[in-house]
């Protein structure tokens, strides 16, 4: 007896797809982002990326399809902020865009995160935040009490991810070693006297996370921003906060963020 061969049934399988969309967080110009996830997600941790270039130019599509699809496929869903920048060439006039204005838009972009990210499958519990020289400033930044913010859910960010940073984490030490980091400064804070006390850097500031954060240094071999990455890790150190600290050889302060899908994994990184 032949046996009978029955037709199989057709299933429909739903590929993931990954979505890049645009948002704003605010009615200004530039307080928008982007947001980058994969469909029929949930519960992913969350990676928030800020861009650099010195508080005045810059703008989210450096975290390009490249970088933002690297970490798709590691699981996150992504967000990558903008924010209003200050005046270039540099101008000291009053009505200028100065700090902190740069880190209370990039609050409120947090807080929209905080708030929306569960609609493109975002867990709130679990946030990384990353930064690219400049944007590593306002990365660290959001984890001070700057602007009376304890409602928001700093509790919820879990690591800290700063991509070639420099001196305008730890204040003057080495401000005269760069002018051109020093003349950024100036411009961001819209007067030419800098006090090493200022708020303005994130080692003056009160902390408003969990003591269970952890902050990834990861940064060129020059010998400049090394010197500022210590002092960075002495004040972390005296503060009993985890830090990893990779030092990237022979690479350029833009292929730190550019070249992270070649490093990443080399690094043990991870969620």
């Amino acid at each position: 007896m032949e046996e009978e061969i029955k037709e199989k049934d057709t299933v429909e399988i739903k590929e993931d797809v990954i979505i890049r969309t645009s948002d704003k967080y605010g009615s200004k110009s530039l307080q928008n982002l982007d947001v980058i996830y994969k469909t029929n997600k949930s519960n992913c941790p969350i990676l928030i990326y800020i861009h650099g270039g010195g508080w005045f130019e810059g703008d989210k599509s450096n975290f390009n399809d490249s970088l933002s699809n690297f970490f798709i496929e590691k699981g996150f869903v992504c967000f990558s902020v903008n924010y209003p920048l200050s005046p270039f060439p540099y101008n000291l006039k009053k009505g200028q865009i100065r700090h902190p204005e740069h880190i209370n838009n990039v609050n409120k972009a947090y807080t929209w995160i905080k708030n929306n990210a569960t609609k493109f499958g975002g867990d709130t519990t679990n946030i990384i935040v990353m930064g690219h020289s400049a944007g590593s400033h306002l990365a660290t930044m959001l984890l001070y009490d700057l602007d009376n913010s304890k409602d928001i859910g700093k509790q919820n960010i879990k690591k800290i991810i700063l991509l070639d940073s420099g001196t305008y984490l730890i204040g003057t030490d080495f401000l005269e070693e760069n002018l051109h980091v020093k003349n950024m400064i100036i411009n961001a804070l819209g007067y030419e006297s800098i006090n090493s006390k200022n708020l303005f850097f994130p080692v003056n500031n009160t902390l408003n996370c969990s003591k269970d954060i952890e902050f990834v240094l990861i940064h060129s071999s020059d010998s400049y921003r090394i010197h500022c990455m210590d002092k960075f890790i002495q004040y972390l150190e005296n503060h009993n906060l985890r830090y990893n600290d990779y030092i990237l050889t022979n690479y350029k302060h833009e292929q730190v963020l550019s070249d992270i899908p070649h490093y990443w994994d080399s690094l043990g990184l991870s969620h």
